[in-house]
Protein backbone atom coordinates (compact mmCIF):
# COMPACT_ATOMS: atom_id res chain seq x y z
CA UNK A 1 0.00 0.00 0.00
CA UNK A 2 1.44 3.35 -1.10
CA UNK A 3 0.72 6.48 1.55
CA UNK A 4 0.55 8.89 -1.35
CA UNK A 5 -3.08 7.60 -2.21
CA UNK A 6 -4.30 8.47 0.83
CA UNK A 7 -6.00 11.45 1.29
CA UNK A 8 -5.68 13.69 4.03
CA UNK A 9 -7.57 16.88 5.34
CA UNK A 10 -7.51 18.99 7.93
CA UNK A 11 -10.62 16.47 9.24
CA UNK A 12 -7.86 13.58 9.55
CA UNK A 13 -8.29 13.15 13.45
CA UNK A 14 -12.03 12.72 13.28
CA UNK A 15 -14.21 12.95 16.19
CA UNK A 16 -12.90 12.95 19.92
CA UNK A 17 -14.83 11.31 22.77
CA UNK A 18 -13.82 13.24 25.48
CA UNK A 19 -13.11 11.35 28.98
CA UNK A 20 -14.85 12.80 31.83
CA UNK A 21 -12.40 15.66 33.60
CA UNK A 22 -9.66 13.85 36.04
CA UNK A 23 -10.85 9.98 35.11
CA UNK A 24 -8.03 8.51 33.62
CA UNK A 25 -8.62 6.03 31.00
CA UNK A 26 -8.07 2.42 31.52
CA UNK A 27 -5.06 0.75 32.25
CA UNK A 28 -3.84 3.99 34.28
CA UNK A 29 -2.40 4.32 37.68
CA UNK A 30 -3.86 6.87 39.83
CA UNK A 31 -0.53 7.83 40.51
CA UNK A 32 0.11 8.96 36.43
CA UNK A 33 1.29 12.47 36.28
CA UNK A 34 2.66 14.17 33.64
CA UNK A 35 6.04 16.29 33.81
CA UNK A 36 6.60 19.35 32.67
CA UNK A 37 9.02 20.09 29.34
CA UNK A 38 11.92 21.71 30.28
CA UNK A 39 13.74 24.49 28.20
CA UNK A 40 15.77 23.12 25.45
CA UNK A 41 19.43 23.78 26.00
CA UNK A 42 21.34 25.67 23.47
CA UNK A 43 23.39 28.17 22.84
CA UNK A 44 23.29 31.46 20.60
CA UNK A 45 23.53 30.87 16.64
CA UNK A 46 24.14 26.88 17.11
CA UNK A 47 21.49 26.14 14.67
CA UNK A 48 22.81 28.85 11.41
CA UNK A 49 20.00 28.01 8.19
CA UNK A 50 19.48 30.25 5.49
CA UNK A 51 17.00 32.07 3.53
CA UNK A 52 17.09 30.79 0.18
CA UNK A 53 16.42 34.07 -2.30
CA UNK A 54 12.96 33.55 -3.51
CA UNK A 55 14.33 34.69 -7.14
CA UNK A 56 16.52 31.38 -6.95
CA UNK A 57 15.80 28.91 -9.93
CA UNK A 58 15.76 26.54 -7.01
CA UNK A 59 12.19 26.81 -6.51
CA UNK A 60 11.60 25.58 -10.19
CA UNK A 61 14.07 22.60 -8.76
CA UNK A 62 12.82 21.85 -5.51
CA UNK A 63 8.69 22.38 -6.05
CA UNK A 64 5.73 21.69 -4.19
CA UNK A 65 2.06 19.55 -4.99
CA UNK A 66 0.90 22.71 -6.87
CA UNK A 67 4.13 23.93 -7.98
CA UNK A 68 6.78 27.00 -6.99
CA UNK A 69 5.89 27.83 -3.46
CA UNK A 70 8.16 30.85 -3.36
CA UNK A 71 5.33 33.73 -3.91
CA UNK A 72 3.18 32.41 -0.74
CA UNK A 73 6.59 33.05 0.98
CA UNK A 74 7.16 36.73 0.03
CA UNK A 75 3.85 36.96 1.30
CA UNK A 76 4.97 35.30 4.48
CA UNK A 77 7.80 37.52 4.76
CA UNK A 78 6.34 40.79 4.49
CA UNK A 79 3.60 42.85 5.67
CA UNK A 80 0.41 40.67 7.47
CA UNK A 81 -1.73 43.40 6.99
CA UNK A 82 -1.22 44.49 3.64
CA UNK A 83 -0.86 40.97 2.10
CA UNK A 84 -1.94 40.84 -1.43
CA UNK A 85 -5.27 38.79 -2.45
CA UNK A 86 -4.63 35.13 -3.50
CA UNK A 87 -6.42 32.17 -4.09
CA UNK A 88 -7.87 28.93 -1.77
CA UNK A 89 -6.28 26.33 -2.76
CA UNK A 90 -8.61 24.01 0.36
CA UNK A 91 -11.87 25.09 -1.71
CA UNK A 92 -13.62 22.98 0.56
CA UNK A 93 -13.01 25.03 3.78
CA UNK A 94 -15.52 27.30 4.64
CA UNK A 95 -13.91 29.42 6.97
CA UNK A 96 -13.12 32.93 6.55
CA UNK A 97 -9.52 34.11 6.16
CA UNK A 98 -7.18 36.69 5.61
CA UNK A 99 -5.16 37.25 2.77
CA UNK A 100 -2.12 36.45 5.07
CA UNK A 101 -3.96 33.15 6.13
CA UNK A 102 -4.98 31.82 2.43
CA UNK A 103 -0.80 32.48 1.91
CA UNK A 104 0.01 30.16 5.08
CA UNK A 105 -2.50 27.52 3.79
CA UNK A 106 -1.80 27.74 0.31
CA UNK A 107 2.11 26.99 1.39
CA UNK A 108 1.27 23.89 3.39
CA UNK A 109 -1.19 22.49 1.20
CA UNK A 110 1.99 22.23 -1.66
CA UNK A 111 4.26 21.27 1.24
CA UNK A 112 2.12 17.49 2.76
CA UNK A 113 -0.75 17.50 0.51
CA UNK A 114 -1.70 13.75 1.25
CA UNK A 115 0.94 13.31 3.01
CA UNK A 116 3.01 13.35 0.76
CA UNK A 117 7.00 14.60 0.53
CA UNK A 118 7.72 17.40 -1.38
CA UNK A 119 11.18 18.90 -2.55
CA UNK A 120 10.10 22.48 -1.79
CA UNK A 121 10.25 21.54 2.18
CA UNK A 122 14.00 21.95 1.80
CA UNK A 123 13.72 25.51 0.94
CA UNK A 124 10.92 26.01 2.90
CA UNK A 125 11.49 24.48 6.27
CA UNK A 126 13.85 27.39 6.89
CA UNK A 127 11.31 30.47 6.18
CA UNK A 128 9.07 28.47 9.16
CA UNK A 129 12.08 28.35 11.60
CA UNK A 130 12.54 32.29 10.99
CA UNK A 131 8.65 32.76 10.38
CA UNK A 132 8.55 30.62 14.20
CA UNK A 133 11.22 32.86 15.84
CA UNK A 134 9.63 35.95 14.74
CA UNK A 135 6.57 35.14 15.99
CA UNK A 136 7.95 34.30 18.94
CA UNK A 137 9.83 37.25 19.37
CA UNK A 138 6.52 39.19 18.92
CA UNK A 139 4.72 36.56 21.60
CA UNK A 140 2.28 35.99 18.94
CA UNK A 141 1.54 32.71 20.62
CA UNK A 142 -0.88 31.48 18.28
CA UNK A 143 1.15 31.99 15.12
CA UNK A 144 3.74 30.17 16.36
CA UNK A 145 1.44 26.95 17.76
CA UNK A 146 0.29 27.05 13.49
CA UNK A 147 4.01 26.76 12.68
CA UNK A 148 4.40 24.08 15.19
CA UNK A 149 1.66 22.23 13.39
CA UNK A 150 2.95 22.82 10.09
CA UNK A 151 6.55 21.85 10.38
CA UNK A 152 5.74 19.11 12.30
CA UNK A 153 3.13 17.80 9.36
CA UNK A 154 6.02 18.72 6.89
CA UNK A 155 8.95 16.75 9.19
CA UNK A 156 6.19 14.07 9.12
CA UNK A 157 6.16 13.23 5.49
CA UNK A 158 10.33 13.40 5.02
CA UNK A 159 10.35 9.58 5.86
CA UNK A 160 12.35 8.19 2.58
CA UNK A 161 15.41 9.28 3.08
CA UNK A 162 15.84 11.54 0.42
CA UNK A 163 18.07 14.62 0.41
CA UNK A 164 19.09 17.95 -2.16
CA UNK A 165 22.26 17.57 -4.53
CA UNK A 166 23.30 20.91 -3.04
CA UNK A 167 24.76 20.13 0.41
CA UNK A 168 24.63 23.54 1.57
CA UNK A 169 20.85 23.47 1.33
CA UNK A 170 21.17 20.15 3.19
CA UNK A 171 22.97 21.75 6.12
CA UNK A 172 20.26 24.12 6.28
CA UNK A 173 17.66 22.31 6.28
CA UNK A 174 18.85 20.13 8.85
CA UNK A 175 19.89 23.48 11.01
CA UNK A 176 16.58 24.79 10.53
CA UNK A 177 14.74 21.33 11.81
CA UNK A 178 17.25 21.17 14.96
CA UNK A 179 16.21 25.12 16.06
CA UNK A 180 12.15 24.33 14.94
CA UNK A 181 12.65 21.66 17.46
CA UNK A 182 14.27 23.69 20.28
CA UNK A 183 11.50 26.17 19.94
CA UNK A 184 8.68 23.92 20.19
CA UNK A 185 10.44 22.50 23.15
CA UNK A 186 10.31 26.15 24.63
CA UNK A 187 6.40 26.43 23.30
CA UNK A 188 5.64 23.41 25.42
CA UNK A 189 7.82 24.30 28.39
CA UNK A 190 5.59 27.61 28.82
CA UNK A 191 2.63 27.06 27.05
CA UNK A 192 1.34 23.71 27.64
CA UNK A 193 -1.79 25.35 29.04
CA UNK A 194 -2.35 27.49 25.60
CA UNK A 195 -2.36 24.03 23.97
CA UNK A 196 -4.94 22.74 26.68
CA UNK A 197 -7.03 25.42 25.48
CA UNK A 198 -7.55 24.28 21.69
CA UNK A 199 -10.19 22.06 20.74
CA UNK A 200 -9.57 18.02 21.34
CA UNK A 201 -8.36 17.30 17.80
CA UNK A 202 -5.96 20.42 17.50
CA UNK A 203 -4.55 19.19 20.99
CA UNK A 204 -3.62 15.51 19.17
CA UNK A 205 -2.90 17.03 16.05
CA UNK A 206 -0.17 19.53 17.81
CA UNK A 207 1.07 16.27 19.70
CA UNK A 208 1.26 14.54 16.56
CA UNK A 209 3.41 17.72 14.71
CA UNK A 210 5.41 17.55 18.11
CA UNK A 211 6.73 13.90 18.05
CA UNK A 212 7.70 14.64 14.28
CA UNK A 213 9.62 17.69 15.18
CA UNK A 214 11.20 16.17 17.95
CA UNK A 215 12.52 13.19 16.19
CA UNK A 216 9.79 10.12 15.72
CA UNK A 217 8.92 11.19 12.18
CA UNK A 218 8.08 7.64 11.07
CA UNK A 219 5.76 7.28 14.14
CA UNK A 220 4.17 10.55 13.37
CA UNK A 221 3.66 9.90 9.57
CA UNK A 222 2.16 6.59 10.74
CA UNK A 223 -0.36 8.60 13.62
CA UNK A 224 -0.90 11.38 10.73
CA UNK A 225 -2.47 8.70 8.51
CA UNK A 226 -4.55 6.85 10.68
CA UNK A 227 -5.35 9.93 12.84
CA UNK A 228 -4.91 7.48 15.41
CA UNK A 229 -8.11 6.00 15.00
CA UNK A 230 -6.86 2.64 13.37
CA UNK A 231 -4.10 0.11 13.88
CA UNK A 232 -3.60 -1.20 10.34
CA UNK A 233 -1.18 -3.92 10.19
CA UNK A 234 0.77 -6.22 7.26
CA UNK A 235 2.15 -9.24 9.29
CA UNK A 236 5.68 -9.60 8.82
CA UNK A 237 5.71 -13.56 8.81
CA UNK A 238 2.51 -14.85 6.25
CA UNK A 239 2.26 -11.08 4.60
CA UNK A 240 -1.34 -10.68 5.80
CA UNK A 241 -2.85 -7.72 5.79
CA UNK A 242 -5.32 -6.39 8.50
CA UNK A 243 -7.30 -3.41 7.81
CA UNK A 244 -9.77 -4.57 10.66
CA UNK A 245 -8.59 -3.06 13.48
CA UNK A 246 -10.08 0.41 13.73
CA UNK A 247 -11.32 1.80 16.97
CA UNK A 248 -14.87 1.75 18.33
CA UNK A 249 -15.78 -1.05 15.62
CA UNK A 250 -13.32 -3.42 16.49
CA UNK A 251 -11.76 -4.46 19.79
CA UNK A 252 -8.57 -4.03 19.61
CA UNK A 253 -7.77 -6.79 22.49
CA UNK A 254 -8.49 -9.18 20.68
CA UNK A 255 -5.22 -9.37 18.45
CA UNK A 256 -3.38 -6.82 20.20
CA UNK A 257 -1.76 -7.11 24.16
CA UNK A 258 -1.64 -3.48 25.21
CA UNK A 259 1.69 -2.13 26.71
CA UNK A 260 2.03 -1.04 29.83
CA UNK A 261 2.22 2.53 30.57
CA UNK A 262 5.92 3.46 31.59
CA UNK A 263 6.37 3.38 35.60
CA UNK A 264 8.90 5.54 36.12
CA UNK A 265 8.76 9.30 35.61
CA UNK A 266 10.26 11.10 32.49
CA UNK A 267 12.84 14.13 33.66
CA UNK A 268 11.44 16.21 30.89
CA UNK A 269 14.17 16.60 28.90
CA UNK A 270 15.57 13.33 27.17
CA UNK A 271 14.48 12.27 24.52
CA UNK A 272 15.86 8.75 23.94
CA UNK A 273 12.93 6.83 25.01
CA UNK A 274 10.19 7.75 23.05
CA UNK A 275 7.65 5.51 25.15
CA UNK A 276 8.56 8.16 28.40
CA UNK A 277 8.44 11.28 26.32
CA UNK A 278 4.95 10.69 24.14
CA UNK A 279 3.18 9.24 26.79
CA UNK A 280 3.56 12.79 28.74
CA UNK A 281 3.02 14.23 25.97
CA UNK A 282 -0.26 13.14 25.16
CA UNK A 283 -0.89 14.01 28.91
CA UNK A 284 0.23 17.72 28.84
CA UNK A 285 -2.03 18.24 25.94
CA UNK A 286 -5.00 16.12 28.18
CA UNK A 287 -6.02 13.38 25.22
CA UNK A 288 -6.18 10.72 27.46
CA UNK A 289 -7.60 8.85 25.05
CA UNK A 290 -4.82 9.36 22.87
CA UNK A 291 -2.94 8.02 25.84
CA UNK A 292 -4.93 4.85 25.96
CA UNK A 293 -4.97 3.67 22.32
CA UNK A 294 -0.82 4.32 22.63
CA UNK A 295 -0.82 1.72 24.95
CA UNK A 296 -1.51 -0.40 22.13
CA UNK A 297 0.30 1.31 19.58
CA UNK A 298 2.76 0.13 21.74
CA UNK A 299 1.99 -3.45 22.38
CA UNK A 300 2.32 -6.47 20.55
CA UNK A 301 0.30 -7.68 17.67
CA UNK A 302 -0.85 -11.17 17.07
CA UNK A 303 -1.44 -11.73 13.20
CA UNK A 304 -5.25 -13.67 12.75
CA UNK A 305 -3.84 -16.03 10.11
CA UNK A 306 -0.54 -17.39 11.35
CA UNK A 307 -0.63 -16.81 14.71
CA UNK A 308 2.62 -14.87 14.71
CA UNK A 309 3.54 -12.51 17.37
CA UNK A 310 5.23 -9.02 16.36
CA UNK A 311 5.58 -5.58 17.91
CA UNK A 312 2.68 -3.93 16.21
CA UNK A 313 4.87 -1.11 15.29
CA UNK A 314 6.91 -3.02 13.29
CA UNK A 315 3.09 -4.49 11.18
CA UNK A 316 2.05 -1.09 11.02
CA UNK A 317 5.45 0.28 9.78
CA UNK A 318 4.70 -2.62 6.96
CA UNK A 319 1.70 -1.10 5.98
CA UNK A 320 2.11 2.27 5.78
CA UNK A 321 5.90 2.39 4.95
CA UNK A 322 6.66 -0.59 3.08
CA UNK A 323 7.52 -1.51 -0.45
Amino acid sequence: MKPEKITIDLTRFGKKEETKEGAQPAGFGAAFQDVPFQAAERSQGEHLYALQDLNSPLWEVYRGAYGNVSEYLAILAGDQEKAPQTFKLRRLEAASKTNYELAFDNLCENLWHQMSFYHATWLALPYLAWMMAKRQQEEDIEWVFRCILAAGSCLATDVCGSRPAEEELWESYQNATAEIRAMTIDFIAEHAGYVREKKPIQRREFAVAATAILGEKRLAFMLFLSGLQSCYAVCPACGNCDEEIEFGYFEPFRRIEAAQVPSEPWDGKQFDDVTLWLFNLFALVRDKEGMERLRYWFGTYTCPVCAKKTPLLSAMEAYYLGE
